[in-house]
């Protein structure tokens, strides 16, 4: 029976999904791997572990038995205008995944300062390199949710690691959605860029 209590199926998750990410490794810039190694040698677990953590978002999303585990979920607005108390722009997230009882307990907030590019807060869990919420020191928020695609592809960078590269490197708007904009897709996600 596979409900048995002596059987501990985490090794042979972990196992898989690192092998999944893998393929990514090669799209991920070497200071973010770097610091997912050091994430990873911080928590105790493996590189591999630590790395579908940070790509576990667009592993859900590609067609394969992961895609079961993914439902849209998440929620952006933003007001601004006569749509605003004050006309000054305001923006809202909602970031749930599926998995609301151990996620919600552990949200962070992360002040990024990395050598080169923007110092910016990432809104996630312990353990990411990447972001799904960011606001960068230029006063740029960028925030995602995932939807329903019919085309999906590993040939591009995790989306984590690429709303991320935004946060760090973009500064004004016009950069942002250009960043987004060359970047190869992996599947389905609204993603909202605004400037403060």
């Amino acid at each position: 029976m596979l409900g048995a209590k002596w059987l501990n199926l985490e090794p042979v998750v972990n196992a898989a999904l690192g092998l999944a990410a893998r393929q990514f490794n090669p799209r991920v810039p070497e200071e973010i791997r770097l610091e997912i190694e050091g994430i990873a040698d911080g928590a105790g677990i493996s590189y591999d572990e630590a790395f579908a953590y940070n790509t576990f978002l667009t592993l859900a999303e590609q067609k394969n038995l992961l895609k079961s585990l993914s439902l849209p979920s998440c929620s952006n607005v933003a007001a601004f205008g006569p749509a605003s108390k004050d006309g000054k722009l305001v923006v809202g997230r909602n970031l749930d995944w599926e998995f609301p009882r151990v996620l919600s307990m552990y949200g962070t907030v992360v002040l990024f300062e990395p050598k080169e590019g923007h110092r910016f807060f990432s809104v996630g869990w312990p353990g990411f390199a990447g972001t799904l919420t960011a606001m960068n020191d230029q006063g740029l928020v960028i925030t995602e949710e995932s939807v329903a695609s019919e085309e999906t592809s590993v040939s591009g960078v995790p989306l984590m690691i690429l709303l991320r590269q935004v946060a760090q490197h973009a500064s004004t708007l016009e950069e942002a959605v250009a960043m987004i904009r060359k970047a190869p897709g992996t599947c389905g996600y609204h993603i909202m860029i605004s400037d403060g």
